[in-house]
């Protein structure tokens, strides 16, 4: 059985114009459809590896098992490595993007759901990748058998001999084969392992955007809330000062009509005095 078609490499898009401390001042809508497109291209990927994996399950430990096989799923795997570390970068870019653009409520759901595609499919790849590497530990290659060879009746003695002697060749053949197999499969389930280690940081370094979105959100809605309590107080002023306003109003007219009244008062009195006189 054959993986070559199966070996898919990452999408490189969004590396070469940027890093991760970029500053995301003026997104273009190009530049993100560049980036939405690379990372669909590496979850694509990622999940086709999975895939191939998933195959070459069926074929580690038989008869088609080689060591050819397992060179090229460990090819697969170093892609896979790649191509996860790459969407993880491009999706931090390009979450910051639409974060810069305020109100981009489309962008905003496109991301997300990238997001959720990415963590579901790097979750698929590790699950098969860890079985992979516990049917490789647990099913080393084997030396494969001589092929028989056509000897002439002439001689039974030389032909026990000469069996005895083939046979002791091919048991150090064998020795130095598993040896030689043992230090190769031990080497690449290592290197199989730690890109399993790189993938879990990977998957904690998008559970920790997570987490930092969550605290964000939390905040607005914190502040926002602070912001609710402040108005809400002020207008309770406003109200307030309305009504102190009003009341003095009142007042400041009632001593009027009182002084006028007491004014007309003192002139009638006034009046009719000196009339009288």
């Amino acid at each position: 059985m054959s993986f070559e078609k199966g070996l898919t490499f990452p999408s490189q898009g969004g590396q070469n114009d940027y890093n991760s401390n970029t500053s995301y001042s003026q997104p273009t809508e190009a530049e993100f459809q560049r980036l939405r497109g690379s990372i669909s291209s590496n979850i694509f990927g990622i999940s086709s590896n999975s895939t191939t994996l998933e195959k070459a399950l069926q074929t580690i430990g038989n008869a088609d098992d080689s060591k050819t096989l397992r060179l090229k799923l460990q090819t697969l795997q170093t892609s896979s490595k790649v191509a996860i570390n790459y969407t993880t970068t491009d999706l931090k870019r390009l979450k910051a993007m639409v974060e810069s653009t305020g109100e981009a409520r489309m962008e905003k759901l496109v991301v997300n759901r990238l997001e959720t595609d990415f963590r579901s499919h790097v979750e698929r790849y590790t699950a098969v990748q860890k079985k992979l590497v516990a049917k490789m530990k647990a099913t080393p290659l084997r030396a494969p058998s001589p092929a028989p060879e056509t000897v002439g009746v002439e001689d039974d003695l030389q032909l026990v001999t000469n069996e005895e002697k083939e046979y002791q060749t091919f048991e150090v053949q064998t020795v130095e084969f598993d040896l030689e197999m043992a230090v190769e499969t031990a080497s690449r389930v290592q290197q199989i392992e730690s890109d399993i280690v790189d993938i879990h940081e990977i998957m904690t370094q998008l559970g920790s955007m997570v987490h930092e979105q969550g605290e964000a959100v939390d905040t607005i809605e914190e502040n926002v809330d602070n912001a609710n309590v402040a108005v809400e107080a002020g207008t309770q002023e406003l109200h307030r000062a309305a009504k102190l306003q009003t009341s003095r109003r009142k007042c400041i007219l009632a001593t009027a009509v009182v002084g006028t009244v007491l004014l007309v008062i003192i002139i009638v009195v006034i009046f009719f005095t000196q009339k009288g006189r």
